[in-house]
């Protein structure tokens, strides 16, 4: 069924922990997620939910709000649908059939992952729905066996995220290729 030279494609995390190496870093596992179930506290009825396709438009809507979008990806948007397809894990915020914020988690599937691009538009913020839509990914990357969780934040989102129960990577750097 396995073998000890590489790991096959349709191996799960289970089957991919005895193959590489577990690693204890102090850092970026996120242990204290709010529940991602559909909490009454928002002041609307919010929905956070795993995704494998969305409306190109409202992946757009949610890039432009967070200043992510270029001019350039205009000319050409349809690699949108691969990045909601082709991700690990891809959560959606809908209120009614409108998503309102994202968030997704990039892996091997086996050993580590890195959460990037949670937004969530800015007439819904404060609600607790960003912090639920990284509490859905976390869930569902521990329920696969991924234990090494980390993300890159944006300057003054360390509070937020410490709340969540990440912590500053002492000794590490993020880098960005030129």
């Amino acid at each position: 069924m396995k073998n000890n030279t590489k790991l096959q494609s349709n191996s799960t995390a289970t089957e991919c922990r005895g193959y590489l190496p577990r690693r204890t870093v102090a850092a970026a596992l996120c242990c204290r997620v709010p529940s991602p179930k559909n909490a009454t506290r928002y002041k609307v009825p919010i929905e956070i939910k795993m995704i494998r396709k969305a409306v190109r438009a409202n992946i757009i809507t949610l890039y432009k709000e967070a200043g992510w979008w270029k001019s350039a990806y205009s000319k050409d948007s349809s690699f949108i649908d691969s990045v909601v397809k082709n991700t690990y894990c891809f959560a959606g915020a809908f209120h009614k059939d409108k998503m309102i914020g994202m968030g997704r988690g990039i892996s091997d599937g086996c050993s580590d992952a890195y959460i990037q691009d949670v937004v969530v538009l800015k007439k819904y913020r404060g609600h607790g729905i960003g912090a639920a839509i990284i509490g859905k990914i976390v869930n569902h990357l521990q329920s696969n066996g991924i234990d090494w969780i980390a993300l890159v934040a944006e300057p003054g989102s360390e509070k937020f995220y410490g709340k969540l129960g990440f912590r500053r990577m002492k000794k590490h750097i993020p880098m960005l290729l030129k």
